[in-house]
């Protein structure tokens, strides 16, 4: 995280080999992806943190959550859907997409694909 580099009292606490940043909350999923508010042990600072960065370079999945777009893609692959996703990820406890999400990368996923190999 660029405060970490930036705070000095934040440089203080990696020294003594402590976190330097703790979780306070979870502001917001988004499918797999979730945004964080975490307090820096340095200054106490309160910062949001994403755990998935968001795709900016792709042609037509631009903005999505990079970990949804890799979970539909490998739905896609083995042959599944997301109720099949929405099964796995519950068996982990762990949230997983809507059913409008998932077909909303998908389409976009097949839009990406077909201009791939259009060119």
């Amino acid at each position: 995280m660029k405060h970490v580099v930036l705070c000095e009292a934040a440089k203080q606490v990696v020294i003594t080999d402590n976190p330097v940043v703790r979780i306070t909350s979870e502001l917001r999923t988004h499918g797999l992806a979730s945004i964080l508010s975490v307090c820096c042990c340095g200054c106490n600072q309160s910062l949001k943190f994403e755990t998935s960065p968001k795709l900016k370079t792709m042609d037509t999945i631009t903005g999505h959550y990079d970990i949804n777009v890799r979970a539909v893609w490998g739905s896609i692959v083995t042959g599944n859907g997301a109720s099949h996703l929405k099964e796995v990820m519950a068996t982990m406890d762990a949230p997983s997409l809507s059913q409008p999400a998932f077909t909303r990368i998908e389409s976009q996923i097949g839009a990406s694909v077909r201009m791939y190999f259009s060119r």
